[in-house]
């Protein structure tokens, strides 16, 4: 679809190459300790699920800032109205300079609760193109068992395809139950294998028609 070279058909003889994101330190037999590899999907998924964690509590002390601030600005409006009710007062610039005090907490409230968010943003990320590399490679097992089942037994192929041939020659058939039959006669045989990871994932997933999230 995206490349000049057609991709590379079924390999039954071989396994999928896929990084394995757990490694076995430790076995008995009583446990086995697993660690996660760095870069790996499940390591990115955990290493941003900590962070989401251990930024609950700075979101809930900045929430607290936050609120202390805007409480201590609304106490104040009555202060400022009667202060600037009267020409060159001198609590004009005490005042002024609580007010720029508040307002820097807030600004600085709102920079930590961005970043919050942010982490937040890359969990959900993760979690989304590893939901969407498990769909594509469940569907892939799933037309690799097909294709399996068509090598052993080439006769139900042929079979398929040749009815599906003969009732539309007959004319017995409208044209949509034609064009049905001819896409299930195409369905039996399972798209063929890309070689590159990303390019695989990408045109699996349009492939099976995944709806996007």
């Amino acid at each position: 679809m995206l490349a000049e070279e057609a991709p590379t058909p079924f390999q039954f003889s071989k396994k999928r190459s896929r990084s394995h994101s757990l490694k076995i330190i430790k076995r008995d037999s009583r446990s086995i300790k697993l660690k996660l590899s760095i870069g790996g999907p499940a390591g990115k998924i955990v290493s941003a699920f900590h962070s989401m964690l251990t930024d609950q509590s700075i979101e809930d002390a900045e929430m607290s800032k936050s609120k202390s601030a805007i409480q201590h600005m609304k106490k104040m409006e009555s202060d400022v109205d009667n202060v600037c009710s009267i020409a060159k007062d001198p609590k004009q610039k005490p005042l002024s300079k609580e007010l720029e005090k508040e307002e820097n907490t807030l600004k600085q409230c709102v920079e930590k609760l961005k970043l919050v968010e942010a982490n937040r943003v890359v969990l959900v990320s993760h979690l989304k193109e590893a939901l969407h590399e498990q769909e594509a490679d469940l569907d892939y097992q799933g037309y690799q068992e097909v294709s399996v089942l068509i090598m052993k037994f080439p006769s139900y192929g042929r079979e398929q395809a040749s009815s599906v041939s003969g009732k539309a020659v007959s004319g017995g058939m409208s044209s949509d139950e034609k064009n049905q039959r001819q896409i299930s006669a195409r369905a039996l045989m399972p798209p063929p294998r890309p070689s590159n990871k990303k390019l695989s994932r990408c045109k699996y997933i349009n492939h099976f028609k995944i709806p996007p999230f």
